[in-house]
Order: C-alpha cells, then sequence, then structure tokens
C-alpha cells in the first residue's frame, strides 16, 4: 500500500494538482484512507487463503478461488499491461524528481536507465 501511495505521484502529481485545482487534491487523503480501511478487512482473509493455498499471485488466487484457469491467465495478464504504464510514470517520476534535485546536474535519462536496472535486478 505504501509503494502505491508514496511514489512521484505524491511528491508530483498531487502537489501539482492541488496548486492548480485546490480543494480537489483532498481526494487523494480520502481514497487512501477507503483503501486502508477496505484492505484491513478485505487482505486478511485472502492472505489466509493463499497461505493455505501456497497461492503467489493475484492470478493464482483467482484461479484457485474460482476454480478457473483461464480467469487467473486473465488476471495475469491485465497485470502485466497494468504494470507498464506504472512503470513508465515511475521511471518519469524519478527523471523530473532528480533533474530538479540535481539542478539539472544529473542526466536524466541515465539516472531512468539506472533505476530501471535497479528494479528489474531486485524484482526478478
Amino acid at each position: 500500500m505504501a509503494g502505491e501511495n508514496y511514489t512521484s505521484y505524491t511528491f508530483l502529481g498531487a502537489a501539482g494538482w492541488a496548486y492548480g485545482k485546490g480543494i480537489c487534491a483532498f481526494y487523494v487523503f480520502c481514497s487512501f484512507t477507503i483503501a486502508c480501511v477496505l484492505s484491513y478487512f478485505i487482505l486478511p482473509p485472502m492472505w489466509r487463503m493463499a497461505r493455505q493455498r501456497g497461492l503467489l499471485t493475484n492470478a493464482d488466487y483467482f484461479a484457485a478461488s474460482y476454480e478457473s484457469t483461464w480467469l487467473g491467465v486473465l488476471t495475469g495478464l491485465v497485470g502485466i499491461l497494468a504494470l507498464i504504464p506504472f512503470v513508465t510514470l515511475q521511471l518519469t517520476g524519478i527523471q523530473i524528481l532528480l533533474n530538479i534535485a540535481s539542478y539539472g546536474v544529473l542526466n536524466a535519462k541515465l539516472a531512468a536507465g539506472v533505476a530501471f536496472f535497479l528494479m528489474w535486478a531486485l524484482f526478478s
């Protein structure tokens, strides 16, 4: 949950939205609060089932819950496709943040390349 909410969106998107739109930025606080409350009730039963059955991914969970292999495959594909814009957003955000933090001294594209390599190395 923290990784989703404390990202470049928080530093760039939410701040820019608050500056440009004003009070509408309270959406950020409300959506995070609602997500945490819902997760408090939904995630523990999901975790127990996943632990009992030895499930590791969302695709495994949905395939086992609904006894449907194709639903597991579909969930996996949607997860991969949804990850592409998220990684793009994160790499763009790190370019902007590093460019601002270094006053333009660091090469933003090189920094994004290093960040992508680190993500790949840590999560593969």
